[in-house]
């Protein structure tokens, strides 16, 4: 599956999914799925990183949470691509206000492309 690199998030509506844990009231919430995916991801490639990939990890590990933070949506009119489209707008922004460079760019946008193949992989 493709993920796209910088987008505008698309909120779609869709049929409401439940767990299946005999509570039919509980919903999944298909955007903090994929965050935690590739949280875990991005964790598990920082414990197997090489030196020169840490701060880009470092940078991008700490974004996941705070994207979920800053999130406002409805969990039952999302879809877990959703959540890498909120993400890589945030990164756009979050790139620009930090002055980022090209080449930290670029390690930062081929790491989160490699979690979300991860994330995708689990």
């Amino acid at each position: 599956m493709s993920h796209p690199q910088r987008c505008e998030p698309i909120i779609r509506h869709v049929k409401i999914s439940f767990q299946d844990t005999g509570d039919h009231d509980t919903m999944t919430d298909p955007l903090a799925d994929r965050a935690a995916a590739i949280h875990e991801a991005l964790r598990h490639m920082e414990n197997h990183a090489d030196e020169d990939q840490l701060f880009a990890l470092g940078y991008l590990i700490p974004q996941v949470p705070l994207v979920m933070e800053m999130a406002e949506y409805e969990p039952e009119n999302v879809e877990p691509e959703d959540f890498d489209a909120l993400f890589a707008e945030w990164l756009e922004g979050t790139f620009a206000e930090d002055a980022m460079s090209p080449q930290d760019r670029g390690q930062i946008l081929m790491l989160w492309l490699e979690a979300c193949q991860l994330a995708d992989a689990a």
